[in-house]
Parts: structure tokens; sequence; C-alpha cells
């Protein structure tokens, strides 16, 4: 993982609690669906926020998998 794609996940990590699931801000949301695609190599798709909370938060689990190898 990138140097500058692990600072914005740090601080992500830091803002988002999982267990208590406050609104993403668009900002974060855009940032997990980038890391995603970039590190999943897939094309650049938002899921619905509000459809779709599991599939957020399983990409957030994803990302995490790859940030906790880079730390």
């Amino acid at each position: 993982m990138e140097i500058g794609h692990q600072q914005d996940w740090q601080v992500f990590l830091s803002e988002f609690d999982k267990e208590t699931r406050p609104k993403l801000t668009l900002k974060s949301y855009k940032l997990i669906c980038e890391l995603h695609s970039i590190y999943y190599k897939h094309k650049y798709f938002e899921p619905c926020v509000s459809c779709n909370v599991p599939k957020l938060l399983q990409w957030i689990d994803e990302i995490n998998e790859i940030y906790e190898k880079h730390i």
C-alpha cells in the first residue's frame, strides 16, 4: 500500500467506529471506493450507501487487511 494511501486510511480509521456505524462523510466514502478499486483491481464503483451497508463494511475489512500488512 502506498504511503499516501496508508496515511489517508489511518485518518479514516481514527474517525470511523465500525461498531457504532456513524454516517460516512463523502470524503471517507470515496476513499473506500477508490482504495478498494485500486487494491482489488476493479473498476471504480460506488455502492449504494443506504442499501448496501454490508458491502461497504466488507470493503473496509478488506482494505484493513492490506493496510495491516504494510504498517
